[in-house]
């Protein structure tokens, strides 16, 4: 895109543009336009179709600070601006890679499939998020985990944390790139839990409970309808 097009597009989104960020959002995107799978551009149009209109303009006011996030890294950067996080404190996550590795949609209408995740067992409650919501069952997962914790001597909550999307396989060890649940006690997965349930970013609340062996499922009714349109267009 040229920088005449991609300047008049950005200033469009953003509800208060700025000539000098516009300009260094588009020398960002052009030096991570080699080794980022999605362009700034379309970073925050994911931001503007999930989140607040303050949030998208905190979100293109990263850049102003001394570590701006890759585009990449948006999403998660949106999900704690959302929550309460300043711009300068964000820039400072970013510093510390703990906005990597944080999957939102690659596009604008693609449904978000973060959703968040309480494991509940012996009086304790543990959060997670996943980033696969939709594409695995959790009252299976559940019962994988249950079974898989009782034959290795660990807690249902590790082995939720170890089950992967090619399940019934574990990790060895929790978090790991296939896993279903990350984020256990990240200040990413605090965020996301401190979302209003109005906030489309989340697309459902999974509640776990380890003891009862039941698992419930409260869907954001956007996910269902973005997803049910999506699907609709994937088959035409």
């Amino acid at each position: 895109m040229q920088k005449k097009e991609f300047i008049r597009q950005l200033n469009e989104l953003v509800p208060r543009p700025d000539p000098v960020t516009t300009e260094a959002l588009y020398r960002f995107d052009r030096e991570c336009a080699e080794s980022e799978y999605i362009d700034m551009l379309t970073a925050l149009r994911v931001v503007a179709r999930n989140f607040s209109v303050e949030t998208l303009q905190g979100a293109y006011e990263l850049i102003q600070h001394q570590n701006a996030a890759l585009p990449s890294e948006m999403f998660a950067a949106a999900v704690c601006l959302q929550a309460g996080r300043t711009p300068a404190e964000v820039s400072q996550l970013a510093v510390k890679g703990a906005l990597m590795g944080f999957f939102g949609p690659e596009r604008p209408e693609e449904p978000s499939r973060i959703a968040v995740c309480t494991v509940l067992e012996e009086g304790r409650e543990q959060r997670f998020y996943t980033m696969d919501f939709g594409r695995f069952n959790p009252q299976h997962a559940l019962k994988l985990a249950i079974t898989y914790g009782r034959k290795a001597g660990i807690s249902t909550t590790q082995a939720m944390a170890c089950l992967t999307m090619d399940h019934p396989e574990f990790a060895k060890k929790i978090g790991g790139p296939r896993c279903i649940l990350h984020g256990w006690g990240s200040e990413l997965t605090e965020a996301l839990f401190q979302l209003q349930p109005d906030c489309p970013a989340v697309a459902a609340h999974i509640t776990c409970n380890a003891d009862l062996g039941i698992s419930e499922v409260a869907c954001h009714p956007l996910w269902l309808e973005r997803n049910q349109s999506q699907t609709s267009m994937q088959r035409m």
